[in-house]
C-alpha cells in the first residue's frame, strides 16, 4: 500500500495522519485538518479519499472527504462501535433514541440505514461486529460479551418497527 493511516499520541491525545510513502511531504493530519479529536478513524475501502471519523466522547460518527478537506454532519449519533466494509457499507451499534437502555444494531448501505436487531445496553458492554461479502451475499456478525452469543445474519432486510431481522445462525460462546 502506498498510503498508511497512522495513529499516535501526543500529550495523551490521539492524532491520526495519512502518510503517502511516495510523497512524504503530503502528510494529512486528520485532527488539525478537520479541527476534530476523533478517537477512531477508518478509511473507506482502504482508500485515502474518504474516512469515517468517530468521536467517542460525543458518540458521533462522521464522514470526511480527505481530498476536498470537508467533513459532513454526523451520519449517526450515540454510536457505541462500528465496522466498515468497502466504500459504502457500515455496521454499527448505537443507543436507541427511544430507549436509553437498549442498543440498536444498524446497517448503513449506500446511504440507506436500517435496524437489524436490538441488544441490551450498558456502559460496560462490549459489542463485537464484523462484515463480510461472500458469493454475492452480505454477512453481518453481531455479539455482546454479556450475552455470550454470536448472531450471524445473511443479507438482512429492513424490518417493521419492533422486529429484528432473522438470523442465519446463533452460536454460544463458552
Amino acid at each position: 500500500n502506498r498510503h498508511l493511516l497512522l495513529q499516535y499520541e501526543v500529550d495523551g491525545k490521539r492524532q491520526f495522519i495519512v502518510f503517502d510513502r511516495a510523497n512524504p511531504d503530503s502528510v494529512v493530519n486528520i485532527n488539525s485538518t478537520f479541527n476534530l479529536q476523533p478517537t477512531r478513524v477508518a478509511l473507506f475501502d482502504k482508500a485515502v479519499e474518504k474516512a469515517y471519523l468517530y468521536d467517542g466522547t460525543t458518540q458521533e460518527l462522521r464522514v470526511a472527504d480527505l481530498i476536498k478537506k470537508t467533513v459532513n454532519p454526523p451520519i449517526a449519533e450515540k454510536v457505541l462501535d462500528f465496522k466498515t466494509h468497502g466504500a459504502d457499507t457500515l455496521l454499527y451499534t448505537a443507543i436507541l433514541p427511544t430507549d436509553t437502555n437498549v442498543a440498536g444494531v444498524y446497517v448503513r448501505h449506500e446511504d440507506k440505514t436500517f435496524l437489524v436487531r436490538t441488544l441490551p445496553y450498558s456502559v460496560t458492554e462490549k459489542y463485537l461486529l464484523d462484515v463480510a461479502r461472500f458469493d454475492n451475499h452480505w454477512y453481518y456478525v453481531v455479539a455482546t460479551e454479556s450475552e455470550g452469543k454470536i448472531y450471524i445474519y445473511k443479507d438482512p432486510k429492513e424490518m417493521p418497527a419492533g422486529e429484528s431481522a432473522a438470523y442465519l445462525s446463533v452460536m454460544r460462546l463458552d
